[in-house]
């Protein structure tokens, strides 16, 4: 779950779920008009206090959409040697990608690893925004 509210005004948040493996084939198993109601569901249930009021609910599924039919890869859970290899340099080649972080899926991975590879090449490079 991933609370994404930033500054929005009104007193109201943003909360998102995602599911990966088996978990998404699961609950991708079940009615589209009861999934998402039912993820929010599971969670008041493990945490009462969550949300104090839910207004909407929606779902999306990348696994549906027909010209993806897919969702977004990293490694799985005990892969984290493999983010070691993929950021590894081999020679002169430098590898980056939302792929070689732990943010897989989201622009923060792709932009840490520009920055990683970047330094990789150049480490004595002024950082940017400091």
């Amino acid at each position: 779950m991933i609370d994404i509210t930033g500054n929005e005004p009104g007193g109201y948040g943003n909360a998102f779920f995602y599911l990966n493996g088996a978990n998404d084939t699961a609950l991708l198993a079940r009615p589209r008009g009861t999934r998402a109601v039912e993820i929010v569901q599971a969670f008041q249930a493990d945490m009462p206090d969550l949300f104090d009021e839910v207004l909407t609910v929606q779902d999306f599924a990348w696994p549906e959409q027909p010209w993806i039919l897919a969702s977004f890869g990293g490694p799985p859970v005990g892969g984290g040697w493999m983010i070691a290899e993929w950021t590894r340099p081999e020679d002169r080649i430098q590898f980056a990608g939302v792929f070689t972080t732990m943010k897989s899926g989201w622009v923060e991975g792709a932009i840490e690893s520009g920055l990683r590879a970047a330094c990789q090449i150049d480490p004595m490079a002024p950082a940017e925004g400091v």
